[in-house]
């Protein structure tokens, strides 16, 4: 594998109360460490409430970690500020799970996407227009959808509006967030067929955020299990799915009802298979 594009080191993200003021942290990520090539697929997989969506937005700066750190392409995005900080949201994009919460229902689609080009003044603005219209079509929709506001889309179309936008501002790093949980089966094979064409057109790098095993096997090169704010497994797709070392793992793959070859057990403890 070549040099690593992600680096989280020993990552620990803690939630206070706001009330009473002495209560427990809520640890969501506990001392996770995670490494991902450039241009590589990894799956980030869990049961609700295990950290995965809150370890992809501390990778992103959208939530500040208690310790450890992070590098995106050799860069602390926690150190970074003003015209810095803006160029590192350019590289590094999100696709939430909610299509519909993600976009203003007052904008039109095409000023939804054209709002980060304005922002980022990217292109010339007589020129925008049509990058915008050259992204509907990439991500399967026509020009005409740039009218329309996001209540007259069904969740597909939404969602594919949300990645044009994301891939807007030319990204290396794009972070998945169960990007088609909410979609009906038929819609989620065509966004992961989108996802999969994009990632080998633009050499993304790919953070994809699921509870669903199915989908993260049809997309990733590479998987890691988070139970508890931990990483408890992390090995090449195929491996871990035919040769499960943790229990937690096991447990996973059983309640999906996906096949698996037996694995002896080992006591609980963290397992991480080397490519």
């Amino acid at each position: 594998m070549s040099a690593a594009f992600v680096e989280i080191e020993r990552l620990s993200v803690a939630f206070r109360p706001a009330w009473p003021r002495r209560g427990p942290a809520f640890r969501a990520v506990e001392d996770v460490s995670l490494h991902l090539a450039r241009g590589e697929r990894l799956g980030l997989v869990g049961e609700s409430g295990s950290g995965k969506s809150t370890l992809g937005r501390a990778l992103l700066r959208l939530i500040r970690p208690e310790t450890g750190r992070v590098r995106v392409g050799g860069l602390d995005p926690f150190a970074l500020r003003g015209a810095a900080l803006m160029a590192f949201r350019r590289r590094a994009q999100v696709v939430f799970q909610d299509s519909e919460a993600s976009l203003d229902p007052r904008m039109t689609v095409g000023a939804a996407i054209r709002e980060g080009l304005d922002i980022h003044r990217i292109g010339r603005a007589a020129d925008r227009a049509v990058s915008v219209a050259r992204l509907l079509e990439r991500v399967g929709l026509s020009p005409e959808h740039g009218a329309r506001h996001p209540h007259a889309l069904s969740g597909g179309q939404r969602q594919r509006v949300n990645i044009a936008r994301a891939l807007a501002l030319g990204p290396e790093l794009l972070v998945a967030d169960e990007p088609v949980s909410a979609l009906d089966v038929s819609v989620q094979a065509q966004i992961l067929n989108l996802l999969r064409g994009l990632h080998a057109e633009f050499g993304l790098t790919l953070l994809f955020i699921s509870h669903d095993l199915a989908v993260v096997r049809a997309l990733c090169d590479r998987v890691a299990v988070m139970q508890a704010g931990r990483i408890v497994e992390c090995g090449q797709t195929e491996r871990l799915f035919s040769d499960p070392r943790h229990p937690y793992t096991r447990l996973l793959l059983e309640s999906a009802a996906l096949p698996e070859n037996a694995a002896p057990s080992q006591g609980g403890r963290e397992v991480f298979m080397e490519p």
